[in-house]
């Protein structure tokens, strides 16, 4: 088996992590820092709708729920 042109795992999460800290200082440089670890809860749900699009998911009673519990606790925590 040919492995010269194997990826190194570790370099791919060396560049995603940069990546991950390049767009995180960006977001704090538009907003503070307490508003931007509050809506880094919309993670789970931009991340749903994703794999929903991609893989076709099934929408079921009990991720709605959840949606709406991260929504809620996000508003909540929001709001001034």
């Amino acid at each position: 088996m040919d492995t010269r042109f194997r990826r190194d795992p570790g370099l791919q999460l060396d560049c995603d992590n940069g990546a991950r800290y390049f767009l995180w200082n960006k977001v704090l440089a538009m907003m503070s820092p307490v508003m931007a670890g509050q809506v880094l809860t919309l993670t789970p749900i931009s991340g749903f709708f994703l794999s929903t699009m991609i893989f076709g998911g099934a929408i079921t009673a009990d991720i709605v729920a959840s949606i709406l519990l991260i929504v809620i606790g996000l508003v909540l925590t929001l709001r001034r």
